[in-house]
Formats: structure tokens, C-alpha cells, sequence
């Protein structure tokens, strides 16, 4: 599990790498260029956080359950989501061509593929949870949160197949806010059920 999260942390910092050089490119003189990089940066900042605060707490003293795992992995699958969607387009389209000129149809193609990975890998994970009840979550909290998911990456498709008129690049920019609310949602609710002790002003 600890070499899974190295190689999370290293394609992060990669992320950030490969947004820094495209910089030089012509593609970043496009405003949606230049949004989607900052959304990136915010993606790995969040991500980066997030790890930081959670394993300096309780979870730092390898009091790990199967709750906790599960729970860091999915606000690192969010984060990640995030960046990959955020750095994608740089990926698929010529740097020399201005977004609104750019192939969006290809790339939500590509972020649905994706999506519909992430989506069925939660999905196992939420039938796993409710097997074993695994924890502090009721099921209906965990279903809703997996519905959730499910129900973004239809609207994507509808939008894709032109049964909802959208933005393809705006539809791209709810996805990756998607994902980091989700992994601020993720985020408090490892911070929620820490086990971590308030005292009292009055001792």
C-alpha cells in the first residue's frame, strides 16, 4: 500500500512538472488554458494537504482500519481525478491550437473512459463496505455519495451525446469541481472521525 501511495505522490508532482512546461507553449497565452492549470495546482495543493493533515494525526501512529484505507484512497482517487482531467486537454490538443478551436468531444470521450473506471471501482467498494459494515458511514450515506458519482458521468455522456445542451468545456470544469468536492467532503469526514479528543475549557 505505502509504494501505491509513493507513486500517487510522484505522478502529482509530475502533474505539476508537466504544467510548468507548458508555460513556454503558446497554449497558455488561452484563458482556459491558464484556468485549468490553476484548478491543477489547486488539485495537487488540496491533495497534498490532505495527506499531510490526516497522517500527522492519530492515522500518523499506524492506527489504520479498513475504513481509514479506503476512505484516503478514495480522496486520493478524487484528487488525482482532478489533476489528470485538469492536465488532460494538454495531453489530446495540438499547444499551438486555441481551445475553443480544440477536439472537446475527444477529450470528454477520454474523461468518460475514466470516469467509468473510477465509478465501477467505487461501486465494488461501496458492495465491500456494506458486506463486511465496515464503518462509521451509514449505507445510505455511502450510496448516496456513490450515486452521486454515477449520476455526473451520465450528464457527461448526455452532454457528450447531445441530449443536454452544455459546454463541452464547461462540463469539463463541473467534473473537476466534482472531484475536489468530493475529496473536501472525503477530507472532513477523516477529520470528523479522527478519534480525536476535545477537552473541556473548564479542565
Amino acid at each position: 500500500m505505502k509504494h501505491i501511495y509513493t507513486l500517487v505522490c510522484l505522478f502529482l508532482l509530475s502533474g505539476v512538472a508537466n504544467a510548468d512546461s507548458v508555460m513556454s507553449t503558446l497554449l497558455f497565452s488561452d484563458p482556459a488554458a491558464r484556468f485549468l492549470l490553476t484548478l491543477a495546482e489547486v488539485s495537487v495543493a488540496m491533495t497534498a494537504f490532505s495527506g499531510i493533515a490526516i497522517v500527522i494525526g492519530r492515522r500518523g501512529s499506524n492506527k489504520w482500519t479498513e475504513f481509514d484505507v479506503m476512505r484516503f484512497t478514495t480522496l486520493t482517487v478524487n484528487g488525482v481525478m482532478a489533476v489528470v482531467l485538469c492536465l488532460l486537454p494538454f495531453l489530446l490538443f495540438d499547444p499551438d491550437t486555441q481551445f475553443l478551436e480544440a477536439d472537446w468531444e475527444m477529450l470528454l470521450i477520454c474523461a468518460g473512459v475514466l470516469g467509468l473506471i473510477e465509478v465501477q471501482w467505487r461501486v465494488r467498494k461501496l458492495f465491500h463496505s456494506i458486506k463486511v459494515n465496515l464503518g462509521a458511514d451509514s449505507n445510505w450515506t455511502s450510496m448516496i455519495y456513490v450515486g452521486s458519482d454515477v449520476v455526473i458521468y451520465i450528464v457527461l455522456f448526455c452532454v457528450l451525446f447531445n441530449f443536454i445542451e452544455l459546454l463541452e468545456f464547461r462540463m469539463l470544469t463541473y467534473l473537476i469541481m466534482y472531484h475536489l468536492a468530493s475529496a473536501i467532503y472525503i477530507f472532513l469526514r477523516m477529520i470528523r472521525h479522527a478519534g480525536i479528543e476535545v477537552a473541556d475549557s473548564a479542565n
